[in-house]
């Protein structure tokens, strides 16, 4: 079988994308793998009870929300070494978080053979990472990827990538050093690049540093100050409904920037 191209995977806290170098179009290209929003996949997982199923990624995770709540599982990325089983209750499935990851990269490698690349295989794999992961989050993420059929895998850092697509659409150098402050939805790094062969590399004068606070940590912090607000026996639901709502809410955030005038968002009887 003929060996399919690289893909690169930008494995988020709240959402993921893939994509590839087309080399006739000499650009890169997005790859539209989900299904409400075509260029994103929900980070998002669903683990069933013993016997009734199998983990579910992305949008068919994303469409247990409401079912089953309870079996749902999100920003599991910057716990990715945690060890352990990530638990969701008795009755349920215990893997762990590496073997949910894998479940994901496992899914797009699958499906980019499947329905884009038609039958290649695809073995090779660029994952981005934060530059503030430890050796040991990214030594779990390549373990994921291996475990997902991934032969090849390398890591590049967001900020460098970020600063090589902002190179792309500039058209042009504006300087040799650049800074770059990621914020995303599980953490924020802040790295300086430097203009090197052609290309944006890590400068080794300074130091990339972050913190795993992101996006997701001020919807989070909204939500306990609102739980702090119920009554006790109110509580309960309270915490489904929120589940239920940060999984949509977080999912339509991409959207903000494309002219996105009105959208309603359901939680079980709330609009």
């Amino acid at each position: 079988m003929k060996l399919g191209p690289r893909i690169a995977i930008d494995f988020g806290t709240t959402r993921t994308k893939v994509a590839y170098y087309d080399v006739e179009r000499e650009r890169a290209e997005l790859i539209q793998l989900g299904l409400a929003q075509r260029e994103i996949i929900p980070s998002v997982f669903y683990v069933p009870k013993v016997g009734s199923g199998r983990i579910l990624v992305g949008d068919d995770a994303l469409a247990q929300v409401d079912v089953d709540p309870g079996g749902i599982v999100r920003e599991i990325k910057r716990e990715i070494d945690r060890i352990g089983a990530k638990r969701c209750g008795v009755g349920r499935l215990a893997p762990t978080r590496v073997e949910l990851a894998a479940e994901m990269l496992r899914m797009i490698r699958l499906r980019c053979e499947e329905n884009v690349f038609h039958g290649q295989v695809i073995q090779h794999c660029t994952l981005t990472v934060p530059a503030s992961f430890s050796e040991s989050q990214r030594a779990k993420l390549v373990e994921a990827a291996n475990h997902a059929g991934f032969v090849d895998v390398r890591l590049v850092d967001e900020p460098t990538a970020a600063a090589r697509a902002w190179y792309e659409q500039q058209g042009e150098s504006l300087g040799n050093h650049v800074l770059v402050v990621d914020v995303g939805g599980g953490t924020t790094d802040f790295s300086v690049v430097e203009w090197s062969n052609n290309r944006f590399a890590p400068y080794a004068g300074v130091v990339p540093e972050g913190f795993s606070q992101g996006g997701n940590d001020i919807d989070d912090e909204a939500f306990s100050e609102l739980l702090m607000l119920q009554r006790e026996e109110d509580e309960v639901k309270f915490q489904t409904f929120r589940d239920s709502l940060l999984v949509k809410l977080r999912g339509l955030k991409e959207q903000f920037s494309r002219n996105l005038a009105r959208q309603k968002l359901v939680s079980g009887q709330t609009v």
